[in-house]
């Protein structure tokens, strides 16, 4: 048997490309180069086959039984995912599903809210819950506790991952908890005085007078009093319950002048009596 021949007439470039785009003339030429590839390898298949053929010919058949086998992929109901979010915002009840898995449930409402934790579900399951409201979602397990309690309060602007470790009846769920950051301004004349831990909540507080240390400077740490600072004459005077002046001004202004003081004797001399602003500030005895 004869070999078919190599290139053949059928795919030998035709074109008179003169003029053309050199990047489209190449691609016309890549093109036909590869159809050539392919009438040659067609070429040389066919020729194998016919050999194979005739060898096959003088060969005993020989019956080869093939045994197929299939494999089963089995997805768990209880695989976490992960990812999924639930969305019950405007919501005041849910109860949790097995969908929930790995996800997170968002709340918000400013009324309370019940969840009730679905203990009848597949293991492993987790689920995290953010309450982005300002009522308070009360998570209760359908069945057993969470925490060892029979409920589990999550404040408004807190999240909480929980984990069943028995489903039902057992239904022991554990609660991790975080709470959603904040940001506060500065508050003027109070420190922070206690830190909850459930809550992740700070107290603020003015500390009392016992809590500070040191000595008072009173040009910058006392109260200022609203009296000008000076001498006063004849003053009226005002003090308050912590014995802080809190008023002051001079009485009216009296008269002055110097008044002459008679002679004893005959023979002695006359004193003077000074006043300034109707106070003596200066006396001669007269003899």
């Amino acid at each position: 048997m004869s070999s078919p021949l190599l290139n053949p007439p059928s795919v030998r470039f035709p074109f008179n490309l003169d003029g053309i785009d050199p990047k489209i003339a190449d691609a016309f030429r890549w093109a036909f180069n590869g159809l050539t590839n392919h009438e040659q390898a067609f070429a040389a298949v066919a020729s194998q086959i016919s050999s194979l053929k005739a060898a096959t010919s003088t060969l005993s058949t020989t019956t080869e039984n093939i045994t197929q086998t299939s494999e089963t992929t089995v997805i768990e109901p209880g695989t976490i995912t992960g990812g999924q979010v639930n969305d019950q915002t405007g919501q005041t009840s849910y109860a949790t599903q097995q969908s929930d898995n790995g996800g997170l449930i968002a709340l918000s409402n400013s009324s309370p809210i019940a969840v009730t934790l679905n203990s009848s579900i597949t293991l492993p399951y987790s689920i995290t819950v953010a309450n982005q409201g300002t009522g308070t979602a009360t998570l209760t397990p359908s069945a057993g506790t969470v925490n060892g309690a029979s409920s589990f309060a999550l404040a408004g602007g807190q999240y909480v991952t929980l984990y069943v470790e028995t489903p039902s009846p057992a239904g022991q769920w554990w609660a991790v908890t975080g709470k959603t950051p904040s940001s506060a301004g500065p508050t003027a004349h109070e420190w922070l005085s206690s830190y909850d831990a459930t809550t992740a909540a700070f107290t603020l507080s003015q500390p009392g007078f016992t809590d500070l240390s040191g000595q008072i400077a009173p040009s910058t740490q006392m109260p200022a009093s609203g009296v000008t600072a000076g001498s006063y004459t004849l003053s009226s005077i005002a003090v308050n319950a912590e014995g802080l002046v809190t008023a002051a001004s001079s009485g009216p202004t009296g008269v002055s002048g110097t008044v002459t003081l008679a002679q004893l004797t005959n023979s002695g001399s006359q004193g003077s009596l000074t006043v300034t602003d109707g106070i003596i500030t200066a006396i001669a005895n007269p003899s």
